[in-house]
């Protein structure tokens, strides 16, 4: 599977005369999947490495889907360049560009200190510590996406600016526990949100994530998982009304909550939620389960949600022509975008085939259909998709 770890990097010498062909796999973030700790090595030199990452999406089939803008046929999903270098043992830092990002292709800019393994502090824009699936980068998504509700209660590119504090790469307790807590300005990024000021802490997004790795404990095995983790967080954010409403959009997606805060007025907004990734000999399982609780300072707007997800696959240990590794994938998810009106809930079944082949390529069919439910109508809908897609990473 994509979350397995990679080798260790290279020195200098060996990344600047590096063959993409054989190039390293990016590095892994400790996200939903915290990669094995990594095995006792004396100092490491400072070191350069470029990373890439590009996926496209070709629609062979799409119904309309209610209250969703049709999508082009063809479109460039994630376009991604990364920077890492390590400049001692304790310093590191992380650059990301995404072409397809609007507005401003910075999505991640940041520098980590880690005096010890129990304890680092990362500062610049970074994603936002939030649940399994969003801190799971694209190219280890299995379906190369994400439920449609997480895209709802979080914020665009899950991105900010501020100051974190976290485990190192080997967590504690060797590896058993990983956490996250960060402290963000909560506009989100730079250039393309509105920022607050540093004399506004209680408009600032507050977030924490705890993650423990159960199967260490129980089976011991370097690649088995079994790791529960556990999510909050919360923002006070300004009212969004600027008599323009394209730039009403631009803002609402900076924000926590952005399709589904009362975001006309000040609110306090609130996201919590728990998941379940298990992986063992091929096999892999994720759940998650969130919840979000918005409500205007004056008390005239409250909006409640929530969503939950599973998601199934399976490798077999079987390598078509030597190189390829074979894939099959199953997802159900459910959203209710207000708990408080009955009936506009909806609920999505995806199915999934790919193969990994050598060189970072990556080609798959998925497809699927969703019900929704229209209160407002008294009626459901379906809509079915079917799309094939294709990465390649290095």
């Amino acid at each position: 599977m994509a979350a397995a770890s990679g080798p260790p990097p290279a020195d200098l010498a060996t990344v600047i005369g590096l063959d993409l062909t054989a190039a390293l796999p990016a590095p892994l973030d400790p996200g939903a999947f915290p990669p094995p700790p990594p095995s006792g090595r004396g100092p490491t030199r400072p070191y350069f490495e470029l990373h890439g990452f590009l996926s496209t999406w070709l629609t062979l089939v799409q119904d309309p889907v209610p209250g969703v803008e049709e999508r082009d046929s063809f479109r460039l999903r994630f376009v991604v360049l990364r920077v890492d270098a390590r400049l001692s043992d304790q310093v590191r830092m992380l650059a990301r560009l995404g072409f397809m990002a609007p507005g401003n292709p910075l999505l991640d800019f940041e520098a980590t200190w880690e005096p010890i393994s129990e304890v680092a502090l990362s500062i610049g824009q970074m994603r936002m510590p939030f649940g399994a699936s969003a801190t799971t980068l694209a190219p280890q998504l299995v379906f190369l996406d994400r439920p449609r509700y997480v895209q709802a209660m979080l914020k665009s590119t899950f991105r900010d600016v501020g100051l974190l504090v976290h485990s190192g790469a080997r967590g504690v307790f060797d590896g058993v526990l990983h956490y996250r807590l960060a402290v963000m300005n909560g506009g989100g990024r730079l250039g393309v949100s509105m920022p607050r000021g540093l004399n506004e802490p209680e408009r600032f997004l507050y977030v924490g994530r705890v993650m423990v790795d159960v199967g260490r404990l129980v089976t011991g095995g370097a690649r088995d998982r079994l790791v529960l983790g556990g999510s909050y967080a919360r923002s006070r954010d300004p009212a969004i009304d600027t008599g323009d409403l394209a730039a009403d959009r631009v803002l609402a997606d900076s924000v926590l909550g952005r399709r589904l805060a009362p975001l006309g007025l000040e609110r306090e907004t609130q996201v919590g939620g728990v998941d379940l990734t298990f992986s063992t000999a091929g096999f892999w399982a994720q759940a998650e389960w969130m919840y979000l609780d918005s409500a205007s300072v004056d008390g005239t707007a409250h909006t409640r949600s929530q969503g939950a997800s599973l998601e199934l696959a399976y490798t077999p240990d079987w390598h078509p022509y030597d190189t390829a590794s074979l894939r099959v994938a199953l997802r159900g998810e459910y959203f209710d975008p207000s708990l408080d009106r009955s009936g506009d809930e909806s609920g999505t079944g995806l199915a999934g085939l790919d193969f990994d082949a050598t060189h970072g390529v990556r080609v798959g069919v998925f497809g699927g259909a969703t019900i929704f439910r229209d209160a407002t109508r008294g009626r459901e809908e379906a809509a079915a998709e079917l799309t094939l897609r294709a990465q390649y990473g290095f």
